[in-house]
């Protein structure tokens, strides 16, 4: 609508300009005011668009913010007092699935990490590199086996506590 009406306004304008019933000046005035209200009326139409959108992004949003978590704390969180292996990150026989899943993701994984050392994580695409990650901090529990942090499985600390000391 806005190209068509632009062309008509060019069109029976320049039909007018040419019959010297109209001035140049006026008819590049009139196609400005006509741009203005195409463009009011186009905000508007994508107001009526997006508003419906954004509604049901807010609903969306509430049904994140309601969740209850399903990982919680121990009862007795237990801390690692261990100074000589602060920092050290180990996986024992680890298994993860996501809930529902045929196949687990991540399956007899066992591997040390120190600190002073490297340790690469190398994989293709979906092959569980952030998978195994959040495990760490405990965004997902393991299936089988144990993540441990300095000795202690990370399941037995608080989370809190866990989150600090890992970052």
């Amino acid at each position: 609508i806005l190209n068509l009406s632009t062309v008509a306004v060019m069109w029976f304008g320049a039909q007018r300009v040419a019959d010297g019933a109209m001035q140049i000046g006026a008819l590049t005035a009139f196609l400005q005011y006509l741009l203005q209200i195409m463009f009011a009326v186009l905000t508007a139409v994508f107001m009526f668009i997006l508003i419906p959108r954004g509604a049901v992004s807010a609903g969306h949003i509430n049904e994140v913010l309601q969740t209850e978590p399903t990982i919680h704390d121990p009862a007795e969180a237990v801390r690692p007092t261990d100074a000589t292996q602060r920092g050290v990150v180990e996986f024992r026989n680890v298994e993860f699935r996501y809930p529902g899943a045929e196949d687990p993701v991540l399956r007899e994984l066992t591997f040390r990490a120190a600190p002073g050392e490297t340790t690469a994580i190398v994989g293709s695409t979906g092959s569980g590199k952030s998978t195994l990650i959040n495990l760490i901090p405990r965004f997902y529990d393991v299936t089988g086996g144990q993540v441990l942090i300095d000795g202690v499985d990370v399941r037995e600390q608080d989370r809190e506590d866990l989150w600090r000391r890992i970052a």
